[in-house]
């Protein structure tokens, strides 16, 4: 048995991105370190293959990040196959709209620009209207370049930890 709370390190095989990825998909991924039970004998060895799933995975949008949860799904441990349960591991992207430096810099550089071309071509009143137009030119940019994804390149180290027993069965 290899207790509650036991932390299990994993190499990823294959890349995986929130802005592809879908709930339930599953990903191949190996054991990077040796898993001890609780007597300190090693249960389950490094390069033992495992599975990675998609608890949850958002592209995000204009306001919100992108997400993406992942577990621990399964073991194979000689060449049987166990069911895992782990915490999840939750990772998030940039930022959207207004939470971020980047956002700051656009829409203050827009509003600036406009400004001045505004002041330039109508006075103080097309300062004004320049300010508003540059600031939402500002926003647009930023939406185009909103918030990144979140992409787990392969070979990508992770860690897990159990959140409950794990019973392995006695070789035969």
């Amino acid at each position: 048995m290899i207790p509650n709370g036991s932390e299990l390190s994993v190499r990823t095989n294959e890349t995986i991105d929130s802005n592809t990825s879908a709930v339930g998909q599953t990903f191949s991924a190996i054991i990077a370190t040796d898993v001890l039970d609780s007597s300190g004998v090693v249960r389950i060895p490094r390069g033992s293959d495992a599975r990675l799933v998609i608890r949850s995975a958002s592209g995000g949008s204009i306001t919100s990040a992108s997400d993406l949860v992942l577990d621990v799904d399964s073991l194979i441990v000689s060449g049987t196959k166990y069911l895992v349960s782990t915490g999840d591991l939750v990772r998030q992207g940039g930022q959207g709209v207004g939470a971020n430096q980047k956002t700051a810099i656009m829409v203050g550089g827009g509003a600036a620009l406009g400004t001045l071309i505004g002041a330039i071509v109508g006075g103080g009143k097309g300062a004004a209207i320049g300010a508003a137009i540059g600031a939402g030119a500002g926003i647009g940019t930023e939406v185009l370049t909103r918030g990144k994804q979140v992409r787990v390149p392969a070979e990508t180290l992770l860690s897990f930890k159990l959140d409950q027993d794990l019973r392995l069965q006695a070789a035969r």
